[in-house]
């Protein structure tokens, strides 16, 4: 927990039950807080959401009153509302340097900037994924996007296996493509990603491309 504000609406509403729908949080875990007047109440919520989204908070254009009577619409002396997204003012000193991570979805660019001023900061989103539908992260280098994360791939481009060779003395006798990872462990290449011979890399003979 950040100890950020994400997102605030305030409502002008009778003392009645009022509905409100929240959506778009991101995983991790958040605390509500609803106040008036006269009341104060909190709560932790924990958001398992594995895909972003954008905070919203919706009230619903019906609501309850305490007599359990049926929903009625808001009557136009109820109407009324104001909505504040959350603005981070990054604090910085000459000769900083900041690492920006734009997502949108699967998506992930990084940006390096080294602030002046203060400036609008715009991210390209590229569809960097390969024959396993491992999804990479790029970074924007003035105009050209370059991968950020290191290949995890097990196959080429057009489906075809590339062989996990373990053995080192075959590693070094090989004439075809492949693969490993460091030390043989998988949690290295899951983190850091495989290691590929030069020939799964140069591999042109059918067209196979490992990205």
């Amino acid at each position: 927990m950040s100890g950020k504000e994400v997102l605030q609406r305030n409502e002008f509403i009778l003392e009645e039950k009022h509905l409100f729908q929240l959506t778009g949080i991101p995983g991790g875990a958040y605390i509500l807080k609803v106040e008036s007047d006269q009341y104060l109440y909190t709560a932790k919520l924990m958001s398992i959401a594995v895909e972003k989204g954008c905070p919203v908070i919706k009230y619903n254009e019906l609501s309850r009153d305490l007599n359990e009577q049926p929903w009625l619409p808001r009557t136009k002396e109820m109407k009324g509302s104001s909505i504040t997204r959350s603005i981070i003012n990054m604090q910085f000193n000459a000769g900083d340097t900041l690492k920006l991570t734009g997502k949108s979805g699967i998506y992930r660019t990084v940006k390096m900037l080294f602030p002046d001023q203060s400036q609008t900061v715009t991210f390209d989103f590229v569809n960097c994924s390969d024959a396993d539908s491992n999804h990479y992260t790029v970074v924007q280098i003035c105009s050209q996007l370059w991968m950020q994360e290191n290949l995890k791939t097990t196959r080429y481009r057009d489906g075809s296996d590339i062989p996990n060779v373990l053995d080192s003395a075959a590693w070094g006798n090989l004439t075809t493509g492949a693969w490993c990872d460091y030390h043989n462990l998988l949690a290295e290449g899951k983190q850091y990603g495989h290691l590929y011979n030069f020939y799964a890399v140069a591999d042109m003979e059918i067209g196979r491309f490992l990205i």
